[in-house]
């Protein structure tokens, strides 16, 4: 049986103004107290379907993050290059622009888009260890170096408003990937 309808509404509220209020100060910043003033919701009504902000804050982010494992993780046969699994993604926060700008933000969770992207980066990088021939530490030092970098290209395009197509931006990142994977076999 679905949702009652006046529950998915006033959740969907509570969300809605949860992300207004990141617009303009951190979460750690933001009480129940102002969720309910601005969304014109007693205290009593938000207890009853979160225990904090922070639970508001994951159900945002697990609805996100489940959107974006739907669209990677599909069929097993599907072509899952690079450039395929970073248009997913990019797509993913395409669509999502102004949760993603929300969350990814310095006012956000600051681990959520971290978190996202370790979810592509196995996709990404299958059997580089054994192609690269590297030893557990400096696959240690890959990997963050390769996810640090695409966080902050991610992070920068999201603030820009997604200035560039999402597919532009998953081609160049691939690219780089693969130049910063080749710089292992020198």
């Amino acid at each position: 049986m679905g949702i009652d309808v006046r529950i998915k509404k006033t959740k969907e509220k509570l969300q809605s103004t949860l992300l207004c209020l990141l617009e303009e100060k951190a979460i750690s910043d933001i009480s129940i107290s102002e969720i309910c003033i601005k969304a014109n919701i007693n205290r009593n009504t938000f207890y009853s379907h979160y225990k904090s902000v922070k639970q508001l804050v994951d159900e945002i982010e697990t609805r996100f993050y489940q959107d974006l494992i739907n669209r990677i993780i599909t069929k097993k046969d599907e072509n899952r290059d690079n450039t395929s699994v970073l248009e997913k993604l990019l797509s993913c926060i395409s669509d999502n622009k102004k949760i993603s700008k929300t969350l990814f933000s310095e006012r956000g969770d600051s681990s959520f888009l971290s978190s996202v992207v370790d979810l592509i980066l196995p996709h990404i990088l299958t059997n580089w260890s054994e192609t690269l021939e590297i030893d557990n530490s400096e696959e240690s030092i890959l990997y963050q170096y390769i996810k640090g970098g695409i966080v902050s290209v991610i992070q920068s395009w999201i603030l820009s408003n997604c200035t560039l197509e999402f597919k532009d931006l998953a081609n160049n990142l691939s690219k780089l990937v693969i130049c910063e994977q080749s710089a292992f076999l020198v």
